[in-house]
């Protein structure tokens, strides 16, 4: 009997023990228990997720996991979700939960923090509630054409002119009356008024919004507005038709703190005449498109809107462009030129180059507008320049609204003599520390293709190649949004105090050591 029995235990020992683990989710301000909470926990590698519900005294318990490591994501309505173990998560919380073989964790505390509201009042100018106005809280974002707000949560008002944005994470946000459609296509009748869009606490424009701070759990009471009315304008002219033009359109490009919409609607007279009523105020383009012999033709011609109507907008469209260049590296490199990605990049637009062995480079269908030549970022080699004919347009446009004028090839060159960078990145503590690394120049060019950045490994250690010459300044972050350090201006002054100045000469190797910003939460 003792060999079976010994059989057994060995059996037993060779069989991974599952894990136990339990605890409580609470509120993070009072303590007090957060009922019904779900939870799930998420194997970093491979595996199924296991989930639990807290219950009415906030409580949870998983009974039967396999070992390894977790994160762990909890959600709760009203409150804030968290996520440990995420790797690019807030300081504290990136570390994954590891258990080993028959781990028993118990009374683990989660913590979750309540969400904030915004509550006010839309009124008219003359003290009247104004119903069915939608009313955001924005936050602001970064993308390749600079700071874009993006609606967060939002609500309406009810009969009284009052609204109520619930659910926002701590933090701070512009209130705004949604805006009306900027492009109303459709034929209404003129001298519409219409209550006009405004940034707490009383601008048409973001430059004079005021941020509003949302604390954890709190109510922000009293943003109101008083909206003024305003007669929005309309907009007429011609789209000039040869014969054989097919499927005539007329259509507004609107930019604007959210991004770049776009409206169409069809011509219906054999003249080309259009007429768009009610457009709100602001910067657009006015396109105009017809299809002949299956060419889709266009013109664009840009306009502000303000209050008084435009009339006598002639457009002439022409046909899409075929635009040729050469794209050369210099110096000793491995990169051949297929490997290159040139666009040219406008408003609404972004159309890329075909690039051969021989570095011949080709956009094909290109519509009229105004456009810039984005070369691409590459870790070891720099722009040198961008001619467009005889004109240097490595940082400006190229204007294509009126057709392909003489001697217009694009050319490209890139270098492969830039300078190099490395160093190492420590935390407060002067011990190794992982983040990212941010060139950013401070004389000559300072478009996107000069900007530089480089991944921080586990030992501290980073490198920047393919450094343009000239003078620089360099930061360490613990994580940040590249967008946000080469599109908005008043991004990295708030870092200056802890950036380094470099100068970088053609072919020059130096050696930076730096110490890592934790980005506070708000900038993130």
């Amino acid at each position: 009997m003792l060999i079976p029995a010994l059989l057994l235990l060995a059996a037993q020992a060779q069989t991974p023990q599952k894990i136990t683990f339990d605890g409580q989710v609470v509120n993070s301000l009072t303590g007090e228990p957060v009922r019904k909470a779900s939870l799930t926990l998420e194997p970093t590698a491979k595996g199924e997720p296991t989930s639990a519900a807290a219950g009415l005294d906030g409580k949870f318990l998983f009974p039967d996991v396999p070992a390894g490591a977790y994160r762990l994501i909890v959600r709760k309505e009203g409150f804030a979700e968290v996520t440990i173990g995420r790797r690019n998560g807030p300081p504290g919380l990136r570390e994954p939960l590891t258990f080993a073989d028959g781990d028993r964790k118990t009374a683990y505390t989660v913590k979750l923090t309540p969400l904030g509201v915004i509550t006010g009042r839309v009124l008219d100018t003359d003290g009247d509630p104004i119903r069915g106005i939608p009313v955001a809280a924005l936050s602001y974002h970064y993308t390749s054409k600079g700071r874009e707000f993006r609606e967060v949560r939002s609500g309406t008002t009810n009969d009284l002119g009052q609204y109520r944005i619930f659910d926002l994470n701590p933090g701070k946000y512009f209130v705004r009356t949604s805006p009306r459609n900027p492009m109303r296509v459709t034929p209404r009748a003129g001298g519409e008024e219409f209550f006009l869009s405004h940034y707490y606490p009383g601008s048409p424009e973001p430059g004079g919004a005021t941020m509003i701070e949302v604390q954890p759990g709190r109510e922000v009471g009293g943003i109101e507005f008083s909206l003024p009315k305003a007669r929005y304008a309309n907009i007429s002219g011609r789209v000039n038709l040869p014969d054989g033009a097919t499927n005539a359109s007329i259509g507004l490009m609107a930019t604007s703190d959210t991004g770049t919409s776009t409206s169409t609607t069809s011509i219906q007279n054999k003249d080309g005449k259009f007429q768009m009523h009610g457009v709100a105020p602001g910067t657009l383009h006015v396109i105009g498109s017809y299809t002949l012999n299956g060419l889709r033709h266009s013109a664009t011609v840009p306009v502000q809107v303000a209050f008084d109507d435009i009339s006598g907008i002639e457009l002439n469209p022409i046909a899409p462009m075929d635009i040729s260049g050469s794209v050369r590296i210099e110096g000793q490199h491995q990169t051949k030129t297929s490997e290159i990605q040139i666009a040219l990049t406008g408003p609404g637009r972004n159309v890329t180059a075909t690039v051969d062995e021989q570095g011949r480079l080709a956009f094909r269908n290109v519509e009229p507008g105004a456009y810039r030549v984005d070369s691409g970022s590459y870790s070891n080699l720099y722009l040198k320049a961008v001619t467009w004919g005889t004109a240097d347009v490595t940082a400006s446009e190229i204007d294509l609204r009126n057709g392909l004028p003489p001697r217009s090839d694009i050319a490209v060159v890139l270098s492969a003599d830039g300078g190099e960078i490395t160093g190492a990145v420590s935390d407060d503590e002067r011990k190794p520390a992982t983040g990212i690394v941010a060139l950013a120049p401070q004389s000559g060019h300072r478009s996107q293709p000069f900007f530089k950045f480089a991944n921080v490994t586990g030992s501290g250690a980073y490198t920047i190649r393919g450094i343009a010459p000239g003078s620089y300044k360099i930061y360490a972050w613990d994580s940040v949004d590249r967008n946000a350090v080469m599109y908005d201006p008043t991004f990295l002054p708030q870092f200056d105090s802890t950036a380094k100045t470099v100068e970088v000469a053609r072919g020059e190797k130096k050696t930076i050591d730096l110490v890592r910003v934790i980005l506070p939460e708000s900038l993130r």
